[in-house]
Order: structure tokens, then sequence, then C-alpha cells
């Protein structure tokens, strides 16, 4: 009797990104999709590295957590939700709440904006610095 040799996880992540791969040529991402994938990737990154900082659910408290990004152009701003709070967030909160949502958003997108500024002034200020001192 032969046995049937099982794959590695390896191997099966290996085989779902090929296979993801070659299903992308065919069926190609809008320009919303495309942003979300990127903005996931780019949170899931930094989760790894250890720069963004998983907490628990910001409703319920569980420390089973995923990320939520209320807004897809700011893949580092993320409400931490678990399942049951995350899936609720999107069958309810924005269509019951919209203004108080709108209201969020344009706090976080200011937010952010002030932290670029921020940073590129002191980027301004480093060099005008150093000229000087040259």
């Amino acid at each position: 009797m032969s046995r049937v040799s099982q794959k590695t996880l390896a191997e099966k992540r290996a085989d779902r990104a090929a296979y993801a791969r070659e299903y992308r040529k065919t069926h190609p991402l809008n320009e919303g999709h495309r942003q979300r994938d990127i903005s996931r990737s780019y949170a899931g990154v930094y989760e790894r590295r250890g720069k963004l900082l998983r907490y628990p659910c910001q409703a319920c408290g569980s420390s089973k957590s995923q990320k939520h990004h209320p807004d897809h152009e700011l893949p580092l701003f993320v409400v931490w939700l678990c399942r049951p709070c995350h899936l609720a967030w999107h069958a309810h909160w924005r269509e019951t709440v919209p203004t108080l949502f709108a209201e969020w958003l344009e706090v976080a997108r200011a937010c952010a904006a002030v932290r670029k500024s921020s940073v590129s002034e002191l980027h301004e200020l480093s060099r005008a610095l150093s000229t000087s001192a040259a």
C-alpha cells in the first residue's frame, strides 16, 4: 500500500499564491478593491514588524480582535474589533449613524494630515539647520 504524502504548510501557501496570481490575470481588481488590498497589506506588514500593535476589541474588550479600516486611504489607522463586533459594524453602524461616522472619519483624516505636515515641517527645518551650519 502506497502512502500519499501530505503537503507542508509552506507548500500549501505556495500553491494558493500561485492560484491567486493566475486568477488575478483574468479577474483584475477594480480601484476600490485595489486600495483595500494595499491598505490591508500595508497594515499587515507593520503588524508583523511590531510597529502596529494589536489591541483588544474596542467595542467589547475581547482579546480575539482583527483590524478594521474606517478609511483605506489611511492604512495604519485601524480600529480593533472582534469578529462579531466587526460584522455588526458593517451590517449596522454605518447605515444607522452615517453622520457620526462621517464626523469620526473627518477627525481621523485631520489627525493624519497634521501628522504628515508635522513630519514634512521637521524635515524642512532639519534641512535648513544643516545648510546654515555648513
